[in-house]
């Protein structure tokens, strides 16, 4: 997706989570004005094996009808809160979530996802996992997704925090999107960046922003934050200022053995950040 996207898609499993977050993707929505769709993947419970074909269609049409139901009551009591939301619901049946996802988003590639972070212990970290890593891990997302944070009782969009490594050139297709929010949204822009071993100075850090970030954008920049690694940035102060400051990264595909072993600083960022997190996928 190379500007706004055509819709916002808000994927719910019915939790308070989720719904918390259909909540804030119909606020952008309305922000944006732009239709949304309430989606949900529809992992199918384990059926018994013994079950013939008929009864295994039956039940398959079973689940399918009552998660429909549910579906459509989440949307009933969002179009009550917001009245002049265009609303309309998908179920996509498929036992694998991430590929759910990607057979939708071939049919809709012009939309911003958004999903409902969780909190979770540290041993459901290791052996559940989330949606969200599987599809960060998987590279089954080709489009901007944004994380609400569960505390989250408001969306708003107004200023963005560029999470950015100034020693990588990122592609230019990942900046349009946020080129348009700030031409037709006055969004503000911050930026914070990681040290590391070798310092940068000041004139430095100016050429290196100049040199990765459009003019457009460099010109909205209000303030630019330093830390000493990436993982400091969730405790950062002016990154924790507002509730809704947006923190925004860039995700790079990454092979399944990295993935696996270093993780990513997507990741890092969805499982320490309490904001919003808008992540815009690298070619």
């Amino acid at each position: 997706m190379t500007g706004l996207p055509d819709r916002i898609v808000s994927l719910t499993d019915f939790s308070e989570t989720s719904n918390n977050a259909a909540k804030r993707a119909a606020e952008l929505a309305l922000i944006m004005k732009r239709p949304m769709t309430l989606l949900h993947i529809s992992e199918s419970t384990a059926i018994p094996s013994l079950a013939d074909a008929s009864l295994r269609n039956q039940l398959m049409e079973e689940e399918l009808e009552i998660k429909g139901e549910k579906l459509q009551q989440v949307a009933d009591e969002l179009t009550e809160i917001y009245s002049n939301l265009a609303l309309n619901i998908r179920i996509i049946a498929d036992p694998v979530f991430d590929t759910g996802i990607e057979r939708f988003l071939t049919e809709m590639p012009a939309s911003l996802l958004v999903l409902g972070k969780k909190h979770r212990t540290t041993l459901e970290k290791i052996f559940i996992g989330s949606n969200i890593k599987r599809l960060l891990r998987n590279g089954h997302f080709t489009v901007p997704l944004l994380l609400v944070p569960p505390q989250l009782d408001r969306f708003e969009l107004k200023h963005l925090i560029l999470a950015v490594n100034l020693r990588e050139k990122m592609a230019e297709i990942g900046f349009s999107f946020l080129e348009k929010l700030i031409a037709n949204y006055g969004v503000t822009l911050g930026v914070v960046y990681s040290q590391g071993k070798d310092g940068l100075s000041e004139k430095e850090v100016d050429a290196k922003l100049k040199e990765i970030l459009p003019k457009a954008m460099s010109e909205k920049i209000q303030s630019i934050t330093l830390v000493g690694d990436k993982e400091d940035i969730p405790t950062t102060p002016y990154v924790d200022e507002l509730p809704t400051d947006i923190v925004v990264a860039f995700p790079g595909k990454k092979g399944l053995f990295e993935s696996l072993v270093k993780g990513s600083f997507s990741e890092y960022l969805a499982d320490n950040y309490e904001k919003p997190i808008l992540l815009i996928p690298q070619p």
